[in-house]
C-alpha cells in the first residue's frame, strides 16, 4: 500500500473511529469574567484566580447610572478588571500559557493607548499597541503563545469629559489556557506479519503531530522501533538484523520520518516475521514515537506489530 493510500485508509478509519486529528493553534480556553472574585463593590483580584498571579489589578462593579468607560465595558455579568492608579498591570503564571484576547475599553480617555506585552522567562517575545474608547469594549486578538508573563501598560489620550480622568482601562472575557503537550498518535498499515515465515516484511509508519504554538516544521519528531525478543533467538546465527536490517532488541533502532505536511510525518520500515520458536509467546515490535515542541513539552505514543505465537495468540 502506497504512503497516499495509506493516508487515506488511516484518516477514514480514524473518523470512523470518532476520533478527531487536531491541527496545530485548536485549542479549548479558558474565559475570566471577574464576576466570581467578590460580590462587594470592589477588591484586589488575588493571586490563584484562573491559575495566575495578579499585579495591580482590581475588580469593579460599576455604578449603572454613571456612564464611565467602567460602565461601557462591562461584556459579561457585572464586573470588570481595571487598573487602579493607572498602574502597569500584569498576569503571570509558573507555567507557560496562551494569551489569546480579551476586551479592552479606556476609562476617561478617548484614543487611550495600551501597549500589551507577552514574556517568556524574562525575555519579551510579544508587543502590541492599542488604541481604545471610553464608549464602548473592543475585542482584541493577541494569541501571544508559549508566555509566562502578561503586561499592560496604558498611557496618552484626550480626556473625554466623563467626570475624572487618567489612563486607566477596564477589561473583560480574558481569554487563555495553559499551555498543553503536543498532541501525536502513530498508526501502522498492519497490525501483525502473519506466520513466522523468517522473511523481512515492509511495513508503513504514519505519524501524525500538532502543537497549540509550535508549527509542525519546528516540532522535533522522533521514532524508533523496539523487538520483545532476540534477532538470533535460537542461537542459530541465521537471521539477524530483523529491525529494519538492525537488532532491536538489544537496542531501540532508530527510525527516520519524512514530514509530508500538515504535521504527517511516515516511513516505511522493513521487519522479519520471525519470532522465538522455543517460546509460546508472540514477538511483538514496539513502535515508539516522541514528539517535542518549541519550549520542552513532550508527548509519546505507541502502537505494535506483532508475529503472533501459534494458535493466533498474543501473548
Amino acid at each position: 500500500m502506497g504512503v497516499a493510500s495509506f493516508r487515506t485508509c488511516f484518516t477514514a478509519a480514524v473518523a470512523a473511529a470518532g476520533f478527531f486529528l487536531s491541527a496545530a493553534g485548536q485549542t479549548y480556553a479558558d474565559v475570566l469574567t471577574f464576576d466570581d472574585v467578590t460580590e462587594e463593590s470592589w477588591t484586589r483580584i488575588p493571586d490563584g484566580y484562573g491559575g495566575l498571579n495578579w499585579t495591580d489589578l482590581n475588580v469593579l462593579r460599576p455604578q449603572s447610572e454613571r456612564r464611565t468607560g467602567y460602565t461601557n465595558g462591562v461584556v459579561s455579568g457585572d464586573y470588570v478588571a481595571y487598573n487602579p492608579f493607572s498602574a502597569v498591570a500584569s498576569a503571570s503564571a509558573g507555567s507557560y500559557f496562551t494569551f489569546q484576547g480579551a476586551y479592552l475599553t479606556a476609562a476617561w480617555n478617548y484614543r487611550l493607548n495600551i501597549t500589551v506585552d507577552g514574556y517568556r522567562d524574562g525575555e519579551l517575545i510579544y508587543t502590541e499597541t492599542v488604541v481604545v474608547s471610553p464608549s464602548e469594549p473592543t475585542w482584541f486578538d493577541f494569541d501571544y503563545c508559549d508566555i509566562d508573563t502578561l503586561s499592560f501598560t496604558s498611557f496618552g489620550g484626550v480626556n473625554a469629559g466623563l467626570g475624572r480622568y487618567g489612563t486607566h482601562f477596564a477589561m473583560d472575557d480574558f481569554t487563555f489556557n495553559f499551555n498543553e503537550a503536543p498532541e501525536v498518535s502513530v498508526a501502522t498499515d498492519v497490525e501483525s506479519l502473519g506466520s513466522s515465515n523468517k522473511k523481512m516484511v515492509p511495513v508503513e509508519i504514519l505519524v501524525t503531530a500538532s502543537d497549540d504554538c509550535t508549527g509542525p516544521d519546528d516540532l522535533i519528531v522522533l521514532c524508533d522501533i523496539e523487538s520483545s525478543q532476540a534477532d538470533d533467538s535460537n542461537g542459530r546465527g541465521k537471521n539477524t538484523g530483523d529491525v529494519n536490517g538492525e537488532d532491536g532488541y538489544s537496542s531501540p533502532v532508530p527510525v527516520e520520518l519524512t514530514h509530508v505536511g500538515g504535521g504527517t510525518y511516515v516511513a516505511t520500515v522493513e521487519l522479519r516475521a520471525e519470532r522465538d520458536s522455543g517460546e509460546k509467546t508472540s514477538r511483538t515490535y514496539t513502535i515508539h514515537v516522541t514528539v517535542l515542541d518549541g519550549v520542552g513539552n513532550l508527548s509519546e505514543a505507541s502502537t505494535a506489530v506483532v508475529v503472533p505465537a501459534p494458535g493466533g495468540r498474543r501473548k
